[in-house]
């Protein structure tokens, strides 16, 4: 698209912007910055934040979640490092399940996820060690979760 293909809606005419002042010229931003300058223009939306350790860490600052170490080793046990089907087409980070039928909890962003974990599993913890807790409250089925959750957060 170049300034002469361009309409005149308002996100049209921003994009022509940044195609004909930098980004067509060579800007250092590149095409990240226009691909994320469309999608903003598109939707309305910003873009996505990238699923990512520190992003995740980020988030778990955001909303106040407890124990941020052991929370992302939890999101990495459940998703396979974030490559699990629940993870990449439910946005779900934790393995969370509706308790009314089974099913996994799809979330328009990943970041919604970790708001539900707060919301769904923190609420119930009152004190003591986490990891007591989350054997406590049943929350994974396999016997060494525990175990392997508590190395992984011990290497972050």
């Amino acid at each position: 698209m170049n300034a002469d293909e361009c309409c005149h809606r308002p996100a049209d005419i921003a994009l022509c912007h940044l195609l004909t002042h930098g980004l067509c010229q060579g800007d250092a931003r590149g095409i990240d910055t226009l691909h994320m300058g469309k999608a903003y223009l598109k939707f309305g939306t910003k873009p996505d934040l990238e699923l990512n350790i520190s992003n995740l860490f980020m988030m778990l600052e955001k909303y106040h979640v407890k124990f941020p170490k052991i929370v992302v080793a939890q999101a990495l046990v459940e998703t396979g490092y974030f490559t699990s089907r629940v993870c990449l087409e439910c946005h779900n980070l934790f393995g969370l399940i509706r308790p009314s039928n089974g099913e996994y909890y799809t979330f328009d962003t990943w970041e919604e996820s970790v708001k539900a974990y707060r919301d769904y599993v923190q609420y119930k913890y009152k004190g003591g060690d986490y990891y007591d807790f989350l054997d406590r409250i049943g929350y994974a089925e396999g016997p060494k979760y525990t175990s392997v959750v508590r190395q992984i957060a011990k290497s972050l």
